[in-house]
């Protein structure tokens, strides 16, 4: 059974949707969904998730106060993080991630079980939000590869590239120190030392290895991410 990481916070009416919308997706009821709270999480989550039409099929794991003991901006980053190292450890092949504030498609799955028979980094299910992809460009094929365009957004790893890229740099260096810890083991990255949490460094592992990203070339989600840790209330 593959597995779905689903990290919350204090967006239960967010959450709300993200199941939804989750329930009516093509080979849902296949999956294992991990709930992975995060310190000082809102308490009506659980009451949201407990709605979740495959709550028998759910864990929920709640992070505790004094669970995490590295630096604050890195909080959040531990919760994803952690949950991602649980999964891959647990799953038969494939892990996804779907944060509460990602609205899927009906064949959000299919489209990354089908994406994922390539060899590559992951795959996204968003439109690709770090530059511009012509669609005339695109017009006779439905998935594209590309490069240093990883962002967190309806993502699917294979489980071998969590715990054999991205496990290694899962440690209390970067926990404590996440600006630092960036520079030091990326200092060619071009990455602004600023974007160091769980997508910067991730990115910035793609940005290393000669494994590509692939994207849809329709999306089969979008962020409605209106207001949450890094926008206004």
């Amino acid at each position: 059974m593959n597995y779905c990481l689903i990290p919350c916070y204090q967006r239960p009416e967010m959450l709300y949707f993200a199941l939804k919308k989750i329930e009516l997706a093509e080979g849902s009821e296949n999956l294992k969904y991990v709930f992975n709270l995060d310190i000082g999480f809102n308490h009506t989550v659980l009451s949201v998730i407990r709605g979740f039409k495959y709550f028998k099929n759910s864990e929920i794991r709640p992070k505790k106060h004094g669970e995490f003991q590295g630096h604050k901006d890195a909080k959040q980053s531990y919760n994803l993080l952690e949950g991602y190292l649980y999964c891959a450890q647990r799953t038969d092949k494939l892990v996804y991630m779907i944060e509460d504030d990602i609205m899927i498609s009906n064949d959000f799955f299919k489209f990354h079980e089908q994406a994922q028979q390539f060899p590559n980094f992951c795959t996204i299910g968003v439109k690709n939000p770090n530059r511009k992809i012509y669609e005339m460009e695109l017009s006779n094929v439905d998935i594209y590869k590309t490069s240093h365009d990883y962002c967190s957004l309806g993502v699917c790893f294979n489980k071998e590239i969590i715990n054999k890229y991205i496990a290694p740099h899962i440690n209390k260096t970067y926990f404590n120190n996440p600006y630092k810890y960036v520079e030091t083991v990326f200092p060619k990255s071009g990455i602004s030392g600023s974007f160091c949490e769980q997508d910067g460094l991730i990115r910035r592992i793609q940005m290393q290895l000669d494994l590509p990203i692939i994207y849809p070339v329709v999306p089969r989600a979008f962020h409605a991410g209106f207001y949450g840790k890094n926008r206004k209330k």
